[in-house]
């Protein structure tokens, strides 16, 4: 839908006055040009979606970007703005390797023809021009791509990139903001905010502004998926066990949609293999990574991309549930952690347990076969020990039955007291018997 130039919000924040004339012009220009291209987004589902209420209100930071705005949602944040010329300096030197001929406008004419396509991903009203839009998507996409240059050149190192197309250098300017080996706080606030749902650009965009900087079509969506690779890598945080799955850029939507694929791609360590063998009492668990600086970032965005996407169980939402309850303390974690199923990164596992106690309950939660089946089969198990049998039997017969005690042991001192009475009156040798003191030696 077209939109006027001016966005939602001044630069100090405060919101612009509505004005009921700007908004009828828009709406019957939208109306016009709707015409007969009604089909254009049909086959695309909304994949950009605001993140429930719910779930921002526990920890709202996690879900806001701190650091860079990439899209639409929250481009006009004056604390983010600040990064704007890092975003213009990535998009100048972008149009330094296009082909000859080829400019910056002719990119953003085409994703000004693709507007349609482009606002089906998101669910808000994007209230932008078709105009600003598209160069708001090629400057943002321009900066995205040199930033995820650093992890195709480490995936070629990997083994990964022979004979693939050869990357830039990272420039100078971005020097600072990116790090191969992420010890630089710029470069890690830059990963968390790429991960949240609300700061996602669509993938096709990225292809389509990689091609004209590379030989053929086939060349850019290689490129991208080498870039993208070497990302998910970086953060998933479950550890694959087999081959990493191949990935088709084409196929996916944005970023945080094609990990959340990842998570559920059918490969050993993916987060169903959830499961409990009785002969042995092992829990079966994933391995799960934790980094202090992205993990609990991409979990919570993944676990509100779900909420908001998934028409099947919430998966990744059970699993955190189940995490949260085998973990309270630190001590548990240590526990895992010894098992293998905890790579703990973070500064100790205290940190890490209240990570997950922090994951608490804020979605619904659906019956996810596998995960239920392990929890009943360890509550199973862990009942039919005898010391938790003789436990159950005293908490239930015995403690939840206190005033039935009370009143049996009220009833024995009364027939205590009786006896003492009567014995001081009557002399009780006789059905007792004597007692005999022995003198001391």
């Amino acid at each position: 839908m077209a939109g006027s130039d001016h966005h939602p919000g001044g630069r100090d924040g405060a919101p612009l006055v509505f004005d009921e004339l700007r908004w009828v012009i828009q709406i019957r220009r939208s109306l016009q040009e709707d015409g007969g291209d009604d089909d254009d987004d049909n086959g695309i589902p909304v994949s950009v979606f605001n993140v429930p209420k719910q779930l921002q209100a526990h920890k709202p930071e996690a879900y806001v970007p701190q650091f860079i705005a990439l899209g639409p949602y929250h481009h006009w944040r004056p604390e983010l703005y600040e990064m704007e010329r890092y975003k213009l300096a990535a998009a100048r030197r972008a149009q330094r390797h296009l082909r000859e001929g080829v400019k910056l406008e002719h990119l953003v004419e085409q994703f000004a023809r693709a507007e349609r396509k482009v606002r089906a991903h998101y669910h808000r009203y994007l209230d932008f021009s078709g105009e600003t839009l598209a160069w708001m998507m090629v400057v943002d996409g321009a900066f995205l791509l040199e930033f995820l240059q650093i992890f195709a050149a480490a995936e070629a190192a990997a083994g990964g990139g022979g004979g693939k197309p050869e990357l830039r250098r990272v420039s100078s300017r971005m020097a600072h903001l990116v790090d191969f080996a992420g010890r630089k706080s710029a470069h890690n606030l830059i990963l968390r905010d790429m991960l949240m749902l609300e700061n996602q650009i669509p993938l096709f965009l990225l292809r389509k502004l990689l091609e004209p900087q590379c030989s053929s079509a086939e060349e850019a969506g290689e490129l991208l998926g080498r870039m993208v690779t070497g990302l998910m890598k970086e953060l998933c945080p479950f550890k694959m066990m087999d081959n990493f799955p191949a990935i088709d850029v084409a196929k996916h939507a944005h970023l945080l949609e094609l990990l959340y694929h990842l998570l559920f791609a059918p490969t050993n360590g993916d987060a169903t293999t959830v499961s409990f063998d009785a002969k042995t009492a092992t829990l079966h668990l994933p391995v799960v990574t934790l980094d202090g600086s992205t993990t609990e970032v991409v979990l919570r965005n993944l676990v509100a991309y779900e909420a908001s996407a998934a028409t099947g169980p919430l998966v990744l939402a059970r699993y955190t549930e189940l995490m949260n309850g085998i973990i309270d303390t630190g001590e548990d974690v240590a526990a895992l952690r010894r098992r293998g199923v905890v790579l703990n990164r973070m500064k100790s596992d205290g940190e890490a347990a209240r990570l997950w106690n922090g994951m608490s309950r804020s979605v619904r939660l659906t019956k996810v076969a596998a995960m239920d089946a392990a929890v009943e089969g360890v509550n199973r198990y862990h009942g039919a020990r005898w010391r938790v049998k003789a436990r159950r039997f005293m908490r239930r017969y015995v403690f939840g039955s206190w005033q039935l005690l009370t009143f049996l042991a009220a009833v024995l001192m009364l027939l205590l007291t009786t006896l003492q009475a009567f014995c001081s009156v009557y002399t009780c040798s006789r059905w007792f018997g004597a007692v005999a003191v022995a003198p001391p030696p």
